[in-house]
């Protein structure tokens, strides 16, 4: 079961983050099939955390979703994956939002994790909230 968690400021310049970590092959087969869908139109919009093999971890919650380019934030295209995840309102999700193409780049990064068991990759390197997967947590 992959894990969700929320880490704050903490001193490091990686804080804030969201880090994805603790999962098995089948977790990451399952998110990219969400990536993919959002992708190519199949979906707009997904809550990972109400996913039955995502766990939240002190009430993480984190939703993902399409945006229209011309909606986007300034050089939303420029970052690496095209994605972004501002703070959110209290008491609402984190929301990871992306283009189609944000969200097809993204399935790519988590193809390795398919089959390796070490490492760690940025998904949302936003200067808000990044997003982390990382087999052991770590980075």
């Amino acid at each position: 079961m992959i894990k969700v968690e929320y880490l704050p400021p903490c001193g490091s310049a990686d804080c804030p983050l969201i880090r994805l970590y603790d999962f098995r092959g089948g977790d990451i087969a399952a998110l990219r099939a969400i990536c993919e869908s959002l992708a190519n139109g199949g979906r707009d919009e997904c809550v990972l955390t109400d996913e039955p093999w995502a766990q939240s971890i002190n009430g993480c919650r984190l939703l993902l979703r399409v945006v229209p380019v011309d909606r986007a934030t300034p050089n939303f295209e420029s970052c690496c994956t095209a994605c972004r995840v501002p703070f959110p309102t209290p008491g609402e999700p984190y929301v990871m939002h992306g283009s189609r193409r944000g969200w097809d780049d993204v399935r790519e990064l988590l193809e390795p994790f398919l089959a390796v068991r070490h490492g760690f990759n940025w998904l949302a390197d936003s200067p808000d909230v990044r997003v982390l997967i990382s087999v052991t947590g770590e980075w």
